[in-house]
């Protein structure tokens, strides 16, 4: 799991550098509003989407380890929900990254 996020940071970090000579100052970020104004948002805020997916591990880590330790099918539930979170939201990352530029 931790392989996996290392192996998502890298990616995100070396594909934003590549292209961030070509980014625009506003993104469409928020997709779930309605088209136009309400989707776009200040580039940094691109750096969301990691920090949620670094934030999903540390806490279902934490609750895996800890709080459900007895538990083997929850704790493996939660590596399961963590590894689908860290795939999931690196492709939401390239795919906005490679969308725009």
């Amino acid at each position: 799991m931790i392989l996996t996020l290392i192996i998502s940071n890298i990616l995100v970090v070396a594909i934003f550098l590549l292209n961030i000579n070509r980014l625009p100052p506003e993104l469409p970020l928020f997709y779930s509003r309605s088209t136009g104004e309400a989707q776009i948002a200040p580039w940094w805020m691109l750096f969301v989407l990691p920090l949620i997916m670094n934030g999903l591990v540390i806490l279902n880590g934490y609750l895996a380890r800890r709080v459900f330790k007895e538990s083997p099918f929850i704790s493996m539930s939660f590596r399961v929900f963590t590894i689908a979170a860290i795939v999931s939201l690196t492709l939401v990352f390239l795919k906005i990254i490679l969308l725009i530029t």
